[in-house]
């Protein structure tokens, strides 16, 4: 009797070994491929005196885990998986730029302007393997929230 038993338990655990080395699901998306990111940022109006708060996020990610993901303004951030523009840097002026230095399976740009007093405009561009994406010129009236997963 044990002998059919052991038989069995033997056959069970081959097909049950055989059948989880099976190739993948149709139904497992395949990750989606690296792509290089490039976002554009300027500000116009802000003011301190007016209490305005900005704050431009853009983070990513690789699958490789690359520390060194994003420049600014032609500047490797090195170690920073995530650059920040502040109020104070959009008065101080210019435009920003970040981009990828590697291609990025992950990547998000947020946007958050608070604005108490007089009007100021921000301007950010989106592009996504050279494509632009989002071309936004907001004007920030009272506050503005918005976040791009890409």
């Amino acid at each position: 009797m044990k002998k059919p038993f052991s038989i069995f338990a033997i056959v069970a655990l081959a097909v049950m070994t055989l059948s989880s080395c099976s190739k993948k699901d149709k139904d497992d998306p395949a990750p989606k491929a690296g792509r290089t990111l490039k976002v554009t940022f300027s500000g116009s109006g802000v003011s301190t005196a007016d209490h305005d708060l900005v704050l431009l996020q853009v983070g990513g990610s690789d699958y490789k885990q690359t520390k060194t993901l994003l420049k600014l303004n032609g500047v490797p951030q090195t170690n920073e998986p995530i650059v920040k523009i502040d109020e104070k840097q959009l008065i101080a002026g210019g435009t920003y730029t970040i981009e990828s230095l590697v291609p990025l399976d992950v990547c998000y740009v947020s946007l958050t302007a608070l604005n108490l007093e007089t009007a100021f405009n921000v301007k950010l561009k989106i592009e996504v393997d050279g494509k632009t994406i989002i071309d936004l010129n907001q004007t920030v009236a009272n506050s503005f929230d918005k976040t791009y997963d890409l």
